[in-house]
């Protein structure tokens, strides 16, 4: 083996070691699971309801600029909407802030 094989299996190597390191399963799959049952209550009902479901009275939306998103959603007209959408893939950084 050459040279820039070796170098190119360690960088390859290297850097799937810091990708795998990065990513906390349980974190990821929860946050996907919420945003999955979220986006099903959606389509169910009403994405009011559905935003409703995911949020605190601490919760922040950007729209935009940031505002408090619980006075948000109770604050706007209830306009029957159509919300539809298929969460496939999140990051969870390593200090855990999701991302």
């Amino acid at each position: 083996m050459n040279f820039w094989n070796r170098l190119s299996i360690v960088a390859l190597m290297s850097t799937v070691g810091t990708t795998l390191y990065a990513q906390i399963p349980e974190k990821v799959g929860s946050l996907l699971q919420a945003d999955k049952d979220a986006a099903a209550l959606a389509k169910a009902s009403t994405p009011h309801q559905a935003f409703l479901s995911i949020i605190d009275k601490e919760s922040t939306f950007y729209v935009p600029s940031a505002v408090n998103a619980y006075n948000y959603l109770n604050n706007r007209p209830n306009i029957p909407d159509v919300l539809n959408w298929q969460p496939t893939f999140a990051l969870v950084a390593k200090s855990l802030e999701l991302v």
